[in-house]
């Protein structure tokens, strides 16, 4: 896991972060970590597509994928990082499908904990 550390001025915090051999950049942060799965200069570099989070809990042992109270916070791209809670909880990525207001080309509405697909 040493391919390399990030190249200056691509991270933005005195945290942790570093590029394992595969490519994936991790961002480790006090009480979060941000994961790109397609490293730093590959892919779209977006929220819920290929950058996930996760919170760390306040003793530092367990970690759980970020999550909204409402799932209206995925919808927005650019942040998007409830998206990691609703692929491991729904298995699909179908809130790219929607608008930013939930809603799927055939009509439906996405919500976190009724309606999960556009199929």
């Amino acid at each position: 896991m040493t391919k390399g550390c990030y190249t200056s001025g691509s991270g933005t915090s005195p945290n942790y972060e570093f590029i394992t051999a595969d490519g994936t950049a991790i961002s480790i942060q006090r009480d979060y970590v941000m994961i790109d799965i397609d490293g730093l200069n590959r892919g779209r570099n977006v929220g819920g597509i290929d950058i996930f989070g996760f919170m760390i809990d306040d003793k530092g042992i367990n970690i759980w994928p970020m999550d909204a109270n409402t799932f209206s916070a995925c919808y927005v791209h650019s942040v998007g990082v409830p998206a990691a809670s609703w692929i491991i909880n729904y298995d699909n990525m179908d809130y790219t499908k929607a608008d930013i207001y939930g809603k799927c080309p055939n009509g439906k509405v996405l919500t976190y904990d009724t309606v999960t697909t556009c199929n």
